[in-house]
C-alpha cells in the first residue's frame, strides 16, 4: 500500500454489528453486510487537517475596505459592494467582513411597502473615552 492510496470508509449497519466478548470472536452471521462509501484520498484529508496559508486573506481585505469605505460616515451599502467587487471582493466575503467588523446596516428613507428605500452601512459606534480618561474627568 502506498501514502497516495485512498481510504475507504465503510458502515456496519446496526443489525449486522457483532458484539464483542472477552478475547472471544465470533463468526460473522450469514447475512453479513458492508456499506461502502467513497473513497478519502490523503490530499482530502490533508486539507481537513492542515489549513492553507493563507486562509483568511480574503476576509482581511474585505474587512480592511470596510474601514476605509466607512471611515468618513455612513454610505449606501450598493456603493461599498461596488467598490468591493471592482477589488475582486464576492458578496459573501464582504458579508463575513461585514459580521466580523460589527458594520451597522441601517434602511434608510423607506416610507412604506417593500423595496421602498436603501441599505446604508456605518461603523460601529466608538467609545468616545479614553483609556486614562474617566467619566468624571469630562
Amino acid at each position: 500500500m502506498s501514502d497516495d492510496a485512498p481510504a475507504i470508509p465503510f458502515v456496519l449497519p446496526p443489525s449486522s454489528v457483532i458484539p464483542a466478548k472477552a478475547g472471544i470472536q465470533s463468526s460473522p452471521p450469514d447475512d453479513f453486510t458492508v456499506a461502502w462509501r467513497k473513497p478519502v484520498f490523503p490530499a482530502h484529508m490533508e486539507a481537513l487537517v492542515a489549513p492553507r496559508p493563507n486562509d483568511g486573506v480574503k476576509t482581511r481585505a474585505a474587512r480592511s475596505l470596510l474601514m476605509r469605505a466607512l471611515a468618513d460616515g455612513p454610505r449606501p451599502a450598493a456603493e461599498v459592494e461596488r467598490e468591493a467587487a471592482m477589488h475582486g471582493i464576492t458578496k459573501r466575503t464582504l458579508r463575513r467582513a461585514r459580521l466580523a467588523c460589527n458594520i451597522k446596516a441601517t434602511r434608510v428613507g423607506a416610507s412604506s411597502g417593500p423595496g421602498a428605500g436603501t441599505w446604508q452601512w456605518s461603523l460601529p459606534p466608538r467609545d468616545t473615552l479614553q483609556q486614562d480618561e474617566t467619566p468624571n474627568d469630562r
